[in-house]
């Protein structure tokens, strides 16, 4: 029930008849869409120069699709594989086929690589065995790869080749640990001379919290006298 008794007031209208409330509600708006357009600019200056970048490298470090793009039938065809023992004769051949387009596309360098960043000295063996399998003509393909050398009969290759297939991965972050996965996939510790990113973590930490007790030990009475 309206109360006959409260005050009523009208609502003013401009010279060109749209209510002083509307018009100020777009003056206001308008002020939002410019301040807006000014400080567009410098968002996306922040956004290429400092966001982009740490979302790129925050990307790569879960996602390395370079031996899947690569090795595409070593993808599919050790993805069928258990893991148990030594792979079958069709994921030596169709790594063989592979290994032979990435010598000649020269691609063979970035799976090399990425490789040796899992296991120490895989570069030289991808390399050396791919010199020596240009003259190998017709399998089977296993036997001749284990002939061109004996590492290629170690199992742990080969779960590391499966797991390095796979795009999305955990290994960057697990090495931060000075960790690494195992054949079994396990987490185990790196040996004492090859642990390096713990130690420098330790050794930062202890800087930084002695670096921070100096100042407050120096800073707090001088900014206490000056006051």
């Amino acid at each position: 029930m309206v109360d006959a008794t409260a005050p009523q007031y009208e609502v003013a209208d401009t010279d060109d008849g749209i209510p002083l409330k509307v018009k100020l509600a777009r003056a206001t708006r308008r002020q939002k869409i410019r301040a807006l357009l000014l400080v567009a600019p410098l968002g996306l200056f922040v956004f290429i120069s400092f966001l982009w970048p740490i979302i790129e490298m925050l990307s790569r470090s879960v996602y390395s699709p370079e031996l899947g793009e690569i090795l595409t039938r070593t993808t599919v065809a050790i993805e069928k594989w258990d893991g148990e023992g030594l792979p079958g004769e069709d994921v030596f051949e169709q790594f063989a086929m592979d290994m032979k387009e990435a010598a000649k596309a020269k691609t063979l360098g970035k799976v090399a690589t990425r490789f040796n960043f899992e296991i120490s000295g895989t570069r030289s063996l991808m390399f050396g065995s791919a010199r020596k399998l240009k003259r190998v003509k017709e399998g089977p393909w296993k036997e001749a790869f284990i002939k061109i050398n004996k590492k290629w009969g170690d199992r742990s290759i080969w779960v590391e080749m499966k797991r390095l297939t796979d795009p999305i991965q955990s290994n960057f972050y697990v090495n931060s640990f000075d960790r690494r996965l195992n054949a079994e996939g396990q987490w185990e510790l790196l040996p004492d001379e090859k642990q390096i990113y713990l130690p420098l973590f330790l050794r930062t930490l202890y800087i930084s919290v002695g670096v921070t007790a100096m100042c407050l030990l120096l800073g707090y009475p001088l900014a206490y006298w000056l006051s």
